[in-house]
């Protein structure tokens, strides 16, 4: 199959893809399912759908193959000969739906993605049987052109649309206009990129998930439309938030109307899914129908698409139990979008028969720290599945806020995915290591049994993994690096050591693996970060006593400590703060649109949003990077050190910093940071373990 054959060809080269037959038929049951099994040395594929069939080759691949494709650290070699499969192999997925993305993957992650990332990460959601994905790609053309079919000039429509790396917030109804200096080529680049993608999903049967319309309109609309019915919904982290058209008003079904028809003119995308949420974390609701406002949004997506399903976020009280009791329920799919940690369909009554998804969050701002519970994302979904009380839930949801990160928790829930029966996690983290390395060496078999059983345990509710604090705004309290992070370790400090060591054990036997590679350094950049914490009280300690010497000793002690943390993270290539800005400015058409690129790239990491909004906000996305970590977060221990020093010889009170000047400083800079690893990574961990732990 030409489709099939192209991809695995992408992925492993032509001679690969001539190993497989692939074979479609006409579908025996209502969700999909592959058959695998050999003949005349080939590897006979029979499977529902073209995305069916991937899976099959992708079971192959990881079952037999040894083969481990993901974000991070790929494990792609294939010696000897390809096993042949003694017996017949039938999976079927007991769900309907596999569903991609969250809002805001598009900022933390995807904002500077040009066709080539693109295609291979299509490539990815097709061997992992994703079957439903979250389309935002080109999207501000249809604000643009919807806004200007309204009155507005074009330069006014743009101001408008937030930049690049803040667009999901403004499709959520958060934010508008923020980081906005957009070129016309910007749209028309964007709109180009995105028919390539649709293409694509559509050549893979992966289905988009559009954009509805449910009120948003610029805060000055009424300023040119004076007898509108809006409503003002105030500020998102202390930025600008875009008023409220009230549904079923005659000037709501007129942006409707211009809205649906210039996302179908642009993008002419056949889908049925549309993702919209008026009441995205907050919003102003003072005075509404609420009930009513819901149902009018639904029958407006409806008039313009009768087999329309409307895709709504489970998060923050969204849904409310008006809300759902005003949908279609046969016109409606809910994103139960944290049930790894924090699932509410159970307090919500399955959601009173509308159909969900049972989804794993695991990341907050696409922070790279180790996060997860193994267990649950295993088998939680399972559970659910045969549970009489989780009334229509038809699949599984991957909505993680950024990726390049964990990737064995994603990998887990996409493999067990196809599984109808609870899985034993330890068997299946044994089988995972060899796929990941190549070899299951009793060392790293001991490494894993110790990250599964402390870092990937957490059984509590809470945003994220622990964060570094290195990457923390200087201080002498800190508890969270971010504003919503966590404040305490769920899991003992030294197990991050003791992985760390044993996976250390066998470099020499198992470094020509991408995956023990990327896990090496991930591993140990947590032990060390976690160091660091015990490191960070003792200088606090010092200075609170008021001990000059030892003050100077350990503060130096743990600005070395991130310094060698930035050594260590540009030791490898998928932690570098110069590909990540290379990305942001290769997508720009001249020397200002790549320095606009840049900025937005850069401040979403650190700052975020603008002073007032930074508040809140700076460092939510925050990144354990090379180039950042000692130019950015190094410097700024730096400054706070001396700035305490001097305080102690002085014997006066800390003088305040202006750390969003230091911070701003930073965000409009172009100095450029390496693309390459730097150093030899073997010394640089044995130096931070000899030293250190």
């Amino acid at each position: 199959m030409q489709v099939i054959d192209g991809l695995v060809s992408r992925v492993l080269g032509e001679s690969a893809a001539e190993q497989f037959v692939i074979r479609l038929e006409d579908r025996k049951t209502q969700t999909d399912y592959f058959e695998l099994s050999s003949k005349d040395n080939k590897i006979v594929v029979i499977a529902s759908t073209a995305l069916a069939a991937a899976s099959g080759v992708h079971w192959y691949l990881k079952h037999y193959l040894k083969i481990n494709l993901t974000w991070c650290g790929c494990q792609k070699k294939i010696e000897g000969e390809w096993p042949t499969l003694q017996e017949t192999i039938y999976k079927q997925t007991p769900y309907t739906y596999k569903y991609y993305m969250n809002y805001c993957t598009y900022g933390y992650s995807m904002a500077f993605w040009d066709w080539d990332r693109w295609e291979k990460e299509l490539d990815w959601m097709a061997l992992n049987g994703i079957n439903l994905a979250l389309s935002l790609v080109g999207h501000e053309e249809v604000w643009r052109q919807t806004l200007i079919e309204l009155g507005y000039s074009n330069e006014e429509a743009k101001a408008f649309i937030c930049g690049p790396a803040f667009l999901p917030w403004q499709w959520m109804q958060n934010i508008e206009g923020w980081g906005s200096d957009y070129t016309d080529e910007w749209f028309e680049r964007r709109v180009a990129l995105a028919k390539k993608i649709h293409t694509r999903m559509e050549e893979l049967g992966i289905i988009p998930a559009m954009q509805g319309y449910s009120g948003m309109i610029p805060r000055n609309f009424k300023e040119r439309y004076e007898d509108v019915n809006t409503l003002q919904q105030g500020f998102w982290c202390d930025l600008n938030r875009p008023d409220l058209l009230i549904p079923g008003t005659p000037m709501f079904d007129k942006v409707a109307d211009i809205f649906y028809a210039k996302q179908q003119e642009i993008f002419g995308v056949e889908s049925p899914f549309y993702c919209t949420d008026p009441f995205h974390e907050g919003g102003n609701r003072d005075g509404l129908d609420v009930g009513h406002c819901i149902k009018m949004i639904q029958d407006k997506m409806l008039q313009h698409d009768p087999q329309a399903i409307w895709i709504i976020q489970g998060w923050g009280g969204n849904p409310d139990d008006v809300t759902v009791e005003a949908l279609d329920p046969t016109h409606t799919l809910i994103l139960d979008l944290w049930c790894e940690a924090n699932p509410t369909w159970q307090e919500r009554k399955a959601y009173k028969g509308i159909p969900w998804l049972w989804c794993v969050l695991g990341n907050f701002g696409g922070k790279n720290g180790l996060y997860g519970n193994l267990q649950a994302t295993a088998n939680g979904h399972i559970e659910a599945y045969h549970n009489e009380e989780a009334g229509k839930m038809l699949g599984v949801g991957m909505t993680m806020e950024g990726i390049d990160n964990n990737p064995v928790v994603w990998d887990l829930l996409l493999d067990t995915s196809w599984n109808q029966e609870k899985v034993v996690l330890e068997e299946w983290i044994e089988n995972y290591i060899l796929r990941r390395y190549g070899k299951a060496s009793e060392a790293s078999k001991a490494a894993w049994k110790v990250l599964r059983e402390s870092i990937y345990n957490c059984t509590r509710r809470q945003e994220g993994g622990v964060e570094s604090i290195f990457c923390g705004r200087p201080r002498l309290d800190i508890e969270n690096v971010s504003t919503w992070g966590p404040k305490s370790y769920y899991y003992d400090q030294q197990a991050m050591v003791k992985a760390s060591k044993y996976l250390f054990v066998d470099y020499e036997i198992l470094k020509d693996s991408e995956g023990y590679l990327y896990d090496i350094v991930d591993v140990t950049r947590q032990a060390l970060s976690d160091i660091g914490r015990f490191q960070y009280e003792k200088w606090a300690q010092a200075y609170q006593n008021k001990e000059l010497e030892t003050f100077k000793r350990e503060s130096q002690t743990f600005l070395e400590m991130v310094v060698k943390m930035d050594e260590l993270l540009s030791a490898h290539p998928d932690f570098l703060l110069g590909t990540y800005l290379e990305q942001a400015r290769a997508l720009g058409g001249t020397e200002k649109e790549k320095d606009y690129l840049e900025w937005n790239a850069r401040t979403i990491i650190t700052l975020w949003a603008n002073e007032k909004g930074s508040v809140l906000l700076r460092d939510y996305s925050h990144r354990q990077w090379g180039g950042l970590t000692k130019d950015f977060y190094a410097k700024r221990w730096a400054l706070y050190f001396k700035a305490l020093e001097e305080a102690l010889e002085s014997n006066t009170t800390l003088e305040e910093i202006d750390w969003y000047k230091l911070e701003q400083t930073w965000t409009v800079g172009h100095n450029t940071y390496p693309t390459e690893p730097q150093g030899n990574l073997k010394e640089i961990i044995k130096h931070i373990q000899d030293i250190y732990f």
